[in-house]
């Protein structure tokens, strides 16, 4: 898949897998799913990768990994 802003290119399984990997998020527009339901996690809340746990949305991209894999502070996601 490519970014629309930067144009550069993701692997299409990470498209609408409901982390956000253009800095547009543009992976993540048109999807017909929301994963902050589907996933378990409340709006506001970020879904770790691996364990699938639960954590609010203001812990992601804060310098601090809250997820027992880091995806929290994942270098796209927090770009």
């Amino acid at each position: 898949f490519q970014c629309v802003t930067d144009r550069t290119c993701v692997n299409k399984t990470r498209k609408c897998d409901g982390i956000p990997d253009c800095s547009d998020r543009s992976d993540e527009s048109g999807c017909s799913h929301n994963f902050s339901h589907k996933d378990g996690c409340n709006p506001g809340q970020f879904r770790c990768v691996s364990s699938g746990h639960c954590i609010s949305e203001s812990n992601k991209c804060d310098s601090q990994m809250d997820c027992e894999d880091g995806s929290d502070e994942d270098e796209i996601l927090c770009s």
